[in-house]
């Protein structure tokens, strides 16, 4: 029967073959929108300029000067950056990978928060957008296997993405959160005198001798004088305050850390002004913070620290 088939027959039928391969290919599968896409984060870390992140109620940017990093709000220069933090960011997001595609239906957008409600974040490298994606809602896939899943979406594109195993909610979305909010950064071990200053005669220095903490000739208590350290090499505060000024004003409490092999000491003050106290650092002169929590554990009273 085959032998009964012309050429000219054989090559019709191949050129409908080639009709309906080129109609399932154009037709019968999703366009490049709505294909399956295993990475959606594509940035050169090394080469990003510029992060703006707006979530609602919030709107930032983190612009690179050189080699270091700067925070402004309403195009004003707020602070500096720790560039530590800001490549961390960076890294977490090249972490986002895809699961599935959750969803194609803008309606389905709220459900999912990658609309206006999502945290929104563009990635800059020079003049050229490289991301613009939106964090949306956390969910928990399994709670026993502790899995979870954040739903993104690029925001020129339809299709909602789950991406297992990223938590999108830890991703820095605070201006705050990319500044360096450190008091002193001390090794611990290497503080050698604490010397406060207290209105009146309250004032008084604690002096490290060998392993024992000396009041003048008085003997510290080890274990509170342990805590109390370990409170001053760390001291961190999240409570920034950019408006207090300390010009003219005097501190009402005042700390003098000595450090071995280091001619500069550490100086911390408090400052009250209407109810409120403030706190200034020489290890991070920039920042100021307002924490009563944490003048209370930094400025404390000889007799806490007795036998």
């Amino acid at each position: 029967m085959l032998r009964n088939i012309s050429n000219t027959q054989l090559f019709i039928v191949l050129i409908a073959l080639i009709a309906v391969y080129s109609v399932r290919e154009f037709f019968g599968k999703p366009n490049r929108s709505k294909a399956f896409k295993a990475n959606i984060v594509e940035i050169d870390t090394t080469a990003v300029t510029q992060v703006q992140i707006v979530k609602p109620g919030t709107s930032f940017k983190l612009k690179k000067a050189n080699v270091t990093w700067e925070v402004y709000e309403n195009e004003k220069q707020l602070a500096k950056a720790e560039a530590s933090k800001v490549n961390n960011a960076l890294t977490e997001l090249l972490s986002l990978k895809p699961s599935r595609v959750a969803s194609r239906k803008e309606e389905k957008w709220t459900d999912f928060q990658v609309d206006s409600s999502g945290t929104q974040v563009q990635v800059f490298e020079g003049e050229n957008k490289t991301l613009d994606l939106i964090i949306g809602r956390f969910g928990v896939k399994n709670m026993q296997a502790r899995q979870f899943q954040t739903y993104v979406r690029l925001a020129d594109e339809p299709e909602v993405y789950a991406c297992e195993d990223f938590f999108g909610a830890s991703f820095p979305s605070n201006a705050n959160d990319y500044r360096n909010n450190k008091l002193s950064n001390i090794e611990r071990d290497s503080i050698i005198s604490l010397s406060y200053t207290y209105p009146a005669d309250t004032s008084f220095s604690l002096v490290k001798n060998g392993n024992n903490w000396l009041i003048k000739d008085e003997l510290a208590d080890s274990a509170s004088v342990a805590n109390l350290v370990r409170d001053i090499a760390s001291a961190s505060s999240r409570n920034f305050n950019d408006s207090f000024n300390k010009t003219g004003k005097k501190p009402q409490y005042k700390l003098i850390v000595n450090i071995a092999g280091k001619n500069e000491p550490v100086g911390i003050e408090a400052y009250q002004e209407s109810n409120n106290w403030y706190l200034v650092s020489t290890s991070n002169p920039e920042s100021i913070f307002s924490d009563s929590t944490l003048v209370s554990k930094l400025f404390v009273g000889k007799s806490a620290l007795v036998q």
